[in-house]
């Protein structure tokens, strides 16, 4: 792992480190080494990698594509949706079984899980709503 790997470079591989991974990596200001916070930076790659998930459909880059089949593939067999209608776990009921899932996929979901992603509805606060101009419904009876 690279971040031993970075400790035992920092400690002369002297066995365990006297300073914590956070003291290390905070500034040289607070008493740190000012050290990339290794674990910190893959969870950030990983948010990226599942805003490429996230994204529409049209907008998603293009292994985003079998990304999905792959989730689709694994969903897990309760609730039942038809693979034809399973378009995005996040937005959907279904999940898939993340352990079948290949490991980057699996970092994607741990980070999404750690970080509470997850698609909220978007309300307007009352104030707002007030504010904004009244809608007009066109129809057949209406003019």
């Amino acid at each position: 792992m690279l971040i031993n790997r970075a400790r035992n470079f920092i400690w002369d591989n002297e066995g365990k480190s006297p300073i914590s991974l956070n003291i290390l990596c905070a500034p040289i200001e607070e008493g740190g080494k000012s050290m990339l916070h290794l674990t910190h930076r893959n969870d950030a790659i990983e948010l990226m990698w599942l805003k490429g998930l996230l994204k529409p459909t049209q907008e998603q880059p293009p292994w985003a594509f079998f990304a999905n089949a792959l989730i689709a593939n694994f969903a897990r067999p309760a609730p039942t949706v038809h693979a034809r209608v399973k378009i995005n776990m996040f937005l959907q009921t279904w999940k898939p079984l993340t352990k079948k899932l290949p490991q980057m996929l699996q970092r994607i979901f741990k980070a999404a899980k750690t970080y509470h992603v997850k698609w909220d509805a978007c309300i307007v606060p009352s104030p707002i709503a007030r504010q904004l101009p009244e809608r007009q419904i066109y129809g057949s009876h209406h003019k």
